[in-house]
């Protein structure tokens, strides 16, 4: 519980540019997280740990495994030497913080890729900033739709008595005003500047709808079809569950591209490891494959309508016959 209020004090003490760069971290930690949940692996030793050999492919596209001083380790590094026919190097370099190691491509050493091109995850980046600005205007815009007249007055003593009084009304307690000044400023009619507008809370919707958009477009991207519908918009059944199929073309690959990494891991150095999705992408995968299943039997019924109506048309024989 200090914790929390540790950080809620933090938060609310931070400079705008620091406010901002505090929600671009928060963003990025939780997606990149979900990136590095999305393959299990089994059977790997326990000086490379499953979440640094996915954050490496994720962060850099590509991972390096070899041995510094008989120990197998995971880190940075890349194809060097010689080049063959499609330009790749025919050796890897390990550089991790305690060394560093060479040696031949699928003989001495391992190179992994993220995906077929071995590129990094960049749009999760793309998505966090995105996401950072929609926050941006969020708050700009909750904080200037409340209703804030401020009040103008023309000594110290009326500007005081009035923060009392709303600090007292926000409180719900009862107070009494001691400027005699006051009275001759509201009979003078109170004169208030307002600096926001209560009409820019129609805004808020859509701010959080575009939110929301743009994390689906990051999740549908990695195999996660979240399924939302903004009020007021018109989402059939086809619209909704579009991208069933195409949000596993690329999660599809960077599996293949871990079944590789796992085999080779095996082949070089003895080891007995293995990969596949985790829980939630497993299920999600059940999910699209109980729906493609129930599309593919309501196609075949409009393919084929006659088999429905002879089927109704027996039916309808069987029931004369019984009355």
């Amino acid at each position: 519980m200090q914790n929390f209020v540790y950080m809620k004090d933090f938060y609310k003490s931070l400079k705008p540019k620091e406010t901002e760069a505090f929600n671009i971290k928060t963003y990025f930690d939780i997606m990149f997280d979900t990136l590095n949940s999305m393959f299990d692996w089994e059977g790997l030793p326990e000086s490379m740990p499953a979440r640094f050999l996915e954050g490496y492919l994720h962060a850099f596209g590509h991972v390096s495994v070899g041995k510094i001083n008989d120990v197998l380790y995971c880190g940075q590094g890349g194809l060097t030497g010689d080049v063959d026919a499609y330009g790749e190097g025919t050796e890897v370099l390990l550089t991790t913080p305690i060394g560093s190691t060479r040696g031949a491509r699928s003989i001495d050493m391992v190179y992994g890729r993220n995906n077929d091109s071995a590129t990094p995850d960049s749009i999760l980046w793309l998505t966090v900033h995105y996401l950072s600005e929609i926050a941006i205007s969020l708050d700009c815009n909750i904080t200037y739709a409340r209703l804030l007249p401020i009040p103008v007055v023309n000594d110290d003593k009326t500007k005081v008595a009035i923060e009392q009084t709303v600090e007292a009304l926000k409180a719900g307690k009862f107070g009494a005003v001691l400027s005699d000044n006051i009275l001759d400023v509201i009979e003078g009619d109170l004169k208030q500047v307002n600096l926001s507008d209560v009409k820019n809370v129609d805004r808020i919707p859509y701010l959080s709808r575009l939110f929301d958009d743009v994390l689906k477009q990051f999740y549908n991207f990695y195999g996660q079809n979240l399924q939302t519908i903004n009020q007021g918009s018109q989402t059939n059944e086809d619209e909704l569950h579009g991208m069933d199929s195409t949000s596993r073309i690329l999660t599809d690959n960077m599996l293949k591209c871990r079944k590789e990494l796992s085999e080779d891991l095996n082949r070089i150095f003895g080891l007995n490891t293995s990969v596949k999705y985790s829980r939630a992408w497993e299920n999600e995968i059940k999910s699209t494959d109980a729906r493609a299943e129930i599309l593919e039997k309501e196609v075949e019924n409009l393919e084929d309508p006659n088999e429905s109506e002879d089927q109704e048309g027996a039916e309808g024989d069987d029931n004369d016959r019984t009355d």
